[in-house]
C-alpha cells in the first residue's frame, strides 16, 4: 500500500470511465482520490453517479474535488448532476479550463452557477451536450456572456435547441466569444428554412478566431416519409452544400479571414 501512494502521489491524470461504479463506489474510492495531489484531469464519466437524488455523494465529489489543488479538467459525463454543480465546484481550488457535462440532466440552477462562479472566464473548454438547454435557454445565454475570452471549444450537440435559440447563440458567440475556435451545435431541432440558417450563418463568419462549426442539415433536406425519393434529396445536399460553402468562402474573403469549415450533419 505505501508503494501504491508513492507511485500515485505523481499522479496527474485519471480515467475512470465506464466502470459502473454508482454512488457505492464512488463513496469507496474518494477517500483515494484525496491523495492524488497533483492530479490536473480527472473523467469519471458514465458511471451512473446519480447526485441528484443522493445529496452526501454530491457533497463527498465536492470535498473531494477540494482536496485537489491541481485539478483543471474535469468530466462528469454521464452521471446524474442536476441541481448539484455548486455543491460539487464551489469548493475547488482554483477555475476549471476544461469541464464536460454531457448528458448529466443540467438545470437552469446549475447553469445559473456555472455563469456567476470563477470557473466562467476561465473555461477553455465546456461540454453541455444531451441536456435539454432550451428549457433553461436564459442561463445559457448569460453562461455564454460570462465565458469572455478563454473559451477556444463549445459542444452543444443535441440540446434540444430551435431556430429561434439559433439565430440568438449565433449573435452572443459572434460578440462575446473572442477565442472560440470549434462549435458543435448539431443535431439540434433542424432549422426549418435553409435560407434562414444561411443569414444565421453570416454573423458566426465574423468571428475570425472560429475554425469549425457543425450543424444539421435544414429540415428541408431530411426524409419526411418513408417514400421519400433519397435520390432527388441528395442532390438537393450537395447543390445546398455548394451554395452554402460558395457564401461562405466569399464572405470570408471579404473581411480576409481564413476559410471557416463548415460541417453539415444529419439529425
Amino acid at each position: 500500500m505505501h508503494v501504491f501512494y508513492f507511485y500515485f502521489q505523481y499522479l496527474t491524470a485519471l480515467c475512470m470511465q465506464y466502470n459502473a461504479l454508482c454512488c457505492q463506489g464512488f463513496t469507496v474510492l474518494a477517500p483515494v482520490l484525496m491523495n492524488l495531489q497533483a492530479l490536473q484531469g480527472l473523467d469519471l464519466s458514465c458511471n451512473n453517479i446519480n447526485m441528484y437524488s443522493n445529496h452526501e455523494v454530491a457533497e463527498l465529489l465536492g470535498e473531494c474535488l477540494g482536496n485537489l489543488p491541481n485539478l483543471c479538467r474535469l468530466n462528469l459525463s454521464n452521471n446524474r448532476v442536476k441541481n448539484k454543480l455548486r455543491v460539487i465546484l464551489t469548493r475547488m481550488h482554483k477555475p476549471l479550463k476544461h469541464l464536460k457535462l454531457t448528458g448529466c440532466g443540467i438545470s437552469d440552477i446549475d447553469l445559473h452557477y456555472l455563469s456567476t462562479s470563477p470557473h466562467a472566464k476561465s473555461l477553455e473548454a465546456l461540454d453541455l451536450s444531451e441536456n435539454n438547454l432550451g428549457k433553461c435557454f436564459e442561463h445559457l445565454c448569460n453562461l455564454l456572456n460570462s465565458a469572455g475570452k478563454n473559451l477556444a471549444i463549445l459542444e452543444t450537440e443535441d440540446c434540444s435547441l430551435d431556430q429561434s435559440h439559433f439565430t440568438q447563440l449565433f449573435y452572443i458567440t459572434s460578440k462575446e466569444l473572442t477565442s472560440l475556435q470549434y462549435w458543435n451545435i448539431s443535431r439540434n431541432l433542424a432549422p426549418q428554412n435553409s435560407s434562414l440558417l444561411m443569414d444565421d450563418l453570416k454573423a458566426v463568419v465574423s468571428m475570425k478566431s472560429l475554425e469549425t462549426i457543425l450543424i444539421s442539415y435544414p429540415e428541408e433536406f431530411l426524409p419526411s416519409t418513408e417514400n421519400t425519393d433519397e435520390a432527388a434529396l441528395e442532390t438537393a445536399r450537395h447543390r445546398y452544400q455548394n451554395e452554402l460553402y460558395t457564401m461562405i468562402s466569399g464572405l470570408c474573403e471579404n473581411i480576409d479571414r481564413p476559410l471557416l469549415k463548415v460541417v453539415l450533419v444529419y439529425s
